[in-house]
């Protein structure tokens, strides 16, 4: 293991503020990045992350982690050989403590290549459309419907209301505005994630855990990449992702240790050539 690996565990396992030790709701069930699993887990994703970067046939490659929470994956990324590596976090809590282990990493490694984490939602690397937030709005009322969506009754609760009230349909839809849109994309273009209306990122890494992304996100991802670009989604063995091959291919799954709980496989997807 060498010095920047065994930094990396450091990072992930440190204990949190008190205050800061309970996740947040959505987030709670993401067991990959836990403290107790930080050893074999950071050691697996190294291997895998280098394996691919070793694959790119280029010179300096990007690394954009989706729902980046605290950063460790991202900075994984980075150890593992990308020279670009950004990061998204709409949950302000883990962005602040991306940046801190950002802080610590680099007292730890030194020059880094270019890292950078955004308080943003990755609903805004796709074209902000009505369509996409009444696909989102459509979403919210199917799953409402299944017992179980949402792990909190309070949240459940606030949901119905709106969805049974008519006088806040306008209501409604501005929330999902401001959940998949926050910024409108502008600070993704200024820093060059998005040129000309694509992607610009050689690999696309994201452990889904909202309700938009099936139908909502991953349709629209292979859209907004550029060609022969991989997108990587950290998923459950027994629930692999299914996508639209007209867009996306599958390159490759890559298994890890199976030490914990819930097994778990990288999917590699690969951005079709436009024909």
């Amino acid at each position: 293991m060498t010095i920047e690996t065994r930094a990396l565990i450091k990072i992930a396992s440190r204990r949190q503020p008190k205050e800061a030790s309970q996740p947040p709701i959505a987030e709670a069930n993401w067991t990959f990045y836990r403290p107790e699993h930080a050893h074999e887990d950071l050691l697996a994703l190294c291997h895998i992350f280098t394996q691919i970067r070793s694959e790119l046939n280029r010179l300096r490659a990007s690394f954009l982690d989706c729902g980046c929470g605290d950063g460790v994956a991202a900075l994984t990324a980075n150890k593992a050989g990308f020279e670009t590596v950004y990061g998204i976090e709409k949950n302000r809590l883990l962005l602040n403590r991306a940046r801190e282990n950002l802080s610590a990493y680099v007292s730890q490694k030194g020059n880094l290549g270019l890292i950078n984490f955004f308080h943003g939602s990755y609903y805004e690397l796709l074209p902000n459309n009505l369509e996409i937030i009444s696909q989102a709005r459509q979403q919210l009322t199917s799953l409402y419907e299944q017992e179980g969506v949402f792990d909190s009754p309070n949240f459940k609760d606030y949901v119905q209301a709106l969805l049974n009230n008519e006088e806040n349909s306008l209501s409604i839809n501005n929330l999902l505005k401001n959940y998949l849109f926050p910024n409108q994309n502008s600070q993704f273009r200024e820093a060059g994630i998005i040129k000309r209306g694509q992607l610009d990122i050689d690999v696309v890494y994201i452990y889904p855990s909202d309700i938009f992304f099936d139908n909502i996100f991953l349709p629209q991802i292979g859209q907004a990449m550029k060609e022969g670009s991989l997108l990587a989604v950290l998923t459950p063995e027994d629930d692999p992702i299914r996508t639209e091959a007209n867009l996306l291919q599958e390159k490759e799954t890559l298994s890890f240790p199976n030490h914990a709980k819930t097994p778990m496989v990288l999917q590699i997807f690969q951005k079709k050539p436009q024909v």
